[in-house]
C-alpha cells in the first residue's frame, strides 16, 4: 500500500509492505513529473512486513506521480525493481490561509 498527500509543496508519502521477501532491504523512491526522489530504505522484517514515511519537498502545483521499490539486498551492488505503482495526479495546494480577511499577518503588526 502507497499513500502520497499533499499541501503547500510538501509531498507525504507512506509506504507499508505485506508478504514481500522476509529479511530483505528495499529502496523506496516517488517519480514526480519525471523526476526521481529517494525516499529512503526499509527492511522486512521475518514475515516479509515492513513500512515507512517520509516527505518530499516540492512547490505547489500539479503532479503525475507514481512509486517504485528496489530490492537492493538480494544481488548486493545492484538494485532490482519489485514493484511500481499506476501514476495518479496530484494537486499540491498552497497553505490555507489563517490571518483574517483584513488582518495583517503577525510580522507586519504596527
Amino acid at each position: 500500500m502507497a499513500s502520497v498527500t499533499s499541501v503547500g509543496g510538501i509531498f507525504s508519502v507512506e509506504i507499508v509492505l505485506r508478504y514481500a521477501k522476509p529479511v530483505t532491504q528495499y529502496n523506496a523512491v516517488m517519480t514526480a513529473n519525471g523526476t526521481a526522489h529517494t525516499l529512503g530504505n526499509m527492511v522486512t522484517g521475518p514475515d516479509g512486513s515492513g513500512q515507512m514515511q517520509n516527505q518530499v519537498l516540492l512547490t505547489t502545483g500539479t503532479y503525475v506521480v507514481s512509486i517504485q521499490i528496489y530490492d537492493t539486498s538480494s544481488n548486493p551492488g545492484h538494485s532490482a525493481l519489485v514493484l511500481q505503482t499506476g501514476q495518479g495526479t496530484i494537486v499540491s495546494p498552497a497553505f490555507p490561509t489563517t490571518a483574517s480577511e483584513g488582518q495583517q499577518p503577525y510580522g507586519n503588526r504596527k
